[in-house]
């Protein structure tokens, strides 16, 4: 999922993998890319395929894969399915729900899509009621009461041999990359310590960056204007694509709102962002929380799911209820 640390990882450890020959290649080009595309609408899966099977051991990381929207997840573990077939392993890093839920929201700022909270995170009869209006996958807003993440387990380890789940708290440890592939411990400790003190990158707006991003798109909204988004520049992107001609991106001697906010936030008042007070979290959020309790209990680390169970013979959703109250 994203808003777990997936960028630091891209950036710290997977290639370090690769570079120590522990995978046989890391994001190729090619295939990378042509997932990326056919995420996006206008790639052709059926190529895809030679090009996943030509790699013995290959690891692909794209936040991406597993759609950020709710409502794409069936559909994302499908494409993976067709791709590379049921015999892969599938990493999924995961967080706090209400972390992740605002963490997300957080996110759509940084892409120029700005709207508060209570726009996004939206009930399903409201979300359908407004569906026409916004594009699922593009987070113009989510369903929060299809975000389930027993459900998004269950997809994956109904399909896949193998799927390891890791909660945020761990994955600087990195010991789920020895439930995975075979690496020295000396190796592995190595690499978390580097993580570990590495920078990290794409971080959250602060609650004053925030406000200001908001105050923004209100000052705008009153001059009839309003921010271009990544979606505006994906939509252009991919309209070059299919007509073969060139893609220029915009271009401006001013330094980027999402860099002033980022600048704001490392270097100013260090107040994290909270949502609202009573901000709708979902119908499922009591199983979801029970779930990821489940996750930070395992004494690995991470649970790793073989043919759909846990070594213990649980399910995801057997994983959720054994956590107790939370559920209630």
């Amino acid at each position: 999922m994203g808003k777990t640390a997936t960028t630091s990882l891209q950036v710290h450890v997977f290639p370090r993998l690769a570079a120590h020959e522990a995978v046989g290649a890391y994001n190729p080009q090619t295939l990378h890319l042509g997932l990326d595309a056919a995420v996006n609408g206008h790639g052709d899966e059926a190529r895809l395929i030679p090009l996943a099977a030509a790699q013995e051991c290959m690891l692909i990381s794209n936040e991406t894969l597993l759609e950020w929207d709710p409502v794409l997840w069936e559909p994302s573990a499908d494409r993976l399915l067709r791709v590379f077939g049921g015999e892969v392993t599938i990493l999924i890093t995961l967080r706090d729900p209400a972390s992740y839920l605002r963490s997300l929201f957080q996110q759509m700022l940084h892409h120029n899509k700005v709207r508060p909270p209570e726009d996004f995170l939206l009930p399903a009869d409201v979300y359908r009621g407004v569906r026409r209006f916004v594009r699922p996958g593009e987070l113009d807003a989510i369903d929060v009461d299809a975000f389930d993440m027993v459900y998004m387990a269950s997809l994956y380890a109904e399909r896949f041999a193998s799927v390891v789940l890791v909660p945020f708290e761990e994955i600087g440890t990195l010991r789920f990359l020895s439930a995975i592939w075979t690496i020295p411990d000396d190796f592995r400790d190595a690499l978390a310590r580097d993580f570990v003190a590495a920078p990290r990158v794409n971080t959250s707006y602060s609650a004053a960056a925030v406000r200001l991003t908001l105050g923004r798109e209100r000052a705008l909204a009153a001059l009839g204007l309003r921010s271009r988004s990544a979606s505006d520049r994906q939509l252009r992107k991919t309209l070059s694509h299919m007509r073969g001609t060139p893609f220029t991106p915009d271009r401006s001697p001013l330094p980027s709102w999402h860099r002033l906010m980022g600048l704001l936030s490392r270097y100013g008042p260090k107040a994290a962002y909270r949502l609202p007070n009573g901000a709708y979290l979902g119908r499922h959020m009591a199983r979801n929380a029970a779930f990821y309790a489940a996750l930070r209990a395992a004494p690995e680390g991470y649970v790793r799911l073989i043919d759909g169970v846990t070594p213990s013979g649980l399910t995801p959703a057997a994983l959720a209820q054994e956590a107790g109250p939370a559920c209630s």
